[in-house]
């Protein structure tokens, strides 16, 4: 069963190269599945027809200041029971969503059985150098005990921390435009063979605008 639970997938290619169509038939048997966008307008356009939820203001009293203050939280993750996307359409800057995000890793989880996290966009989330964030940190490692599966989209190698190649995820590579960062290709086995499949993707690509390969993070199996 823990093969089954803690799915781990990152999707990384350039605009239209299909990224989200795959994600909508990994997560197709799923009935529990929250979907974080890359925009307001992804709501609208990429997630048309999915129920959506909004995110809540909650007084929340800080243990450092003492001092009751106002941060943004996500309801009813526990009795999620549809595929759903989070509108964003309150968000107003980035403490907003990274408040959002928190609320997200440190709660979802009772209730959420064999469920679905997608994050589209990821490095809105995550920066692409420098320590996870804590939360983020422990739902990657909990996963399994959380019994959840995780999807996260990138438009570039670049944009993806070498840490989170530590744990173990199953790649889907479209056509990229930058080339890797020195430190990412280390977190490879065998960085000349991900940038030769690299290289391949984005010479298909070229005959077929939607081609990606699936590999092994860590093996390139």
């Amino acid at each position: 069963m823990a093969d089954w639970y803690g799915k781990y997938d990152i999707f990384i290619g350039v605009n239209g190269t299909g990224k989200t169509t795959i994600i909508k038939k990994l997560i197709a048997p799923y009935s529990r599945v929250l979907i974080v966008p890359s925009s307001v307008y992804d709501v609208k356009e990429s997630w048309a027809g999915y129920n959506t939820i909004k995110p809540q203001l909650r007084t929340y009293n800080d243990p450092k200041t003492g001092k009751a203050r106002k941060v943004w939280h996500v309801p009813g993750l526990a009795s999620l029971r549809t595929k759903t996307v989070l509108d964003l359409s309150q968000m107003k800057s980035k403490n907003d969503l990274q408040e959002v995000m928190d609320s997200i890793t440190s709660n979802l989880g009772d209730g959420f059985d064999n469920g679905y996290l997608v994050i589209d966009d990821t490095k809105n989330y995550v920066a692409s150098g420098g320590d996870l964030p804590h939360l983020f940190k422990q739902l990657l490692i909990s996963r399994r005990q959380r019994k959840l599966h995780l999807a996260f989209a990138y438009h570039s190698i670049p944009q993806v921390n070498p840490e989170l190649l530590t744990y173990g995820p199953r790649f889907f590579l479209f056509r990229t435009d930058r080339v890797p960062t020195q430190e990412v290709l280390a977190k490879f086995n065998d960085p000349a063979a991900f940038e030769a499949l690299r290289q391949h993707v984005n010479a298909e690509a070229k005959r077929n605008p939607h081609y990606y390969q699936p590999f092994d993070g860590k093996t390139l199996e």
